[in-house]
């Protein structure tokens, strides 16, 4: 099986102009850089996509949760959990995430919530003296105020901000860009003549 460095050599071969070749294509090479490219564009494309419209949606809630109605609650445990992220078989990254379950009533009816800020829970702190100290006004036990979706009553948080939406929508821009840049190549590669 070939590695990566010599498919992408081989790739980058069959992309090279030389000489009288200089605008056409390996033949052979073609309908795989075609589909290729193809593919892989879609694919990052979708994923950026998939990014920025998380990001997007991370930084409406916390706009829209600044005009929620708030209640009284009361914090029923607190914790931060260690996350790890496999970056590659030999490289990770450990992230912490503070975590609070809280309890409140709305129209009479109890409800659970565990959202400290919106978009928290994806990328957390990288130390955990951080996330310590986000938890530290939510001891268990203390009163604190909840922010609810009036529409949905189940949807809480107990702070009006986000976390982490830019870096959504700079990673989705970063993916959709280079999944454009696949599907122009493709395009351009099948347009040219082979030889």
């Amino acid at each position: 099986m070939k590695s990566l460095p010599l498919r992408f050599a081989i790739f980058a071969a069959a992309l090279v102009p030389l000489g009288a070749h200089a605008d056409t294509i390996d033949a052979k090479a073609r309908p795989y850089i075609v589909m290729g490219g193809t593919v892989v564009g879609l694919f990052l494309t979708g994923l950026g996509a998939m990014f920025i419209l998380r990001g997007l949606g991370s930084r409406r809630l916390a706009r829209e949760n600044v005009a929620w109605p708030t209640v009284s609650g009361k914090i029923l445990s607190t914790k931060v959990s260690e996350n790890i992220r496999q970056i590659s078989v030999s490289n990770r990254y450990v992230y912490y995430v503070p975590k609070a379950r809280y309890a409140y009533e709305v129209g009479g009816k109890r409800f659970e919530g565990n959202v400290i800020r919106a978009g928290m829970a994806q990328f957390g702190y990288g130390h955990e003296a951080a996330a310590l100290a986000q938890l530290a006004p939510y001891k268990t036990g203390a009163a604190v105020t909840v922010r609810y979706d009036p529409a949905d009553p189940s949807i809480a948080v107990l702070e009006a901000a986000e976390y982490g939406g830019a870096r959504n929508i700079f990673g989705g821009v970063l993916f959709a860009g280079v999944g454009i840049g696949g599907i122009v190549l493709a395009v351009w590669a099948g347009s040219l003549a082979t030889h």
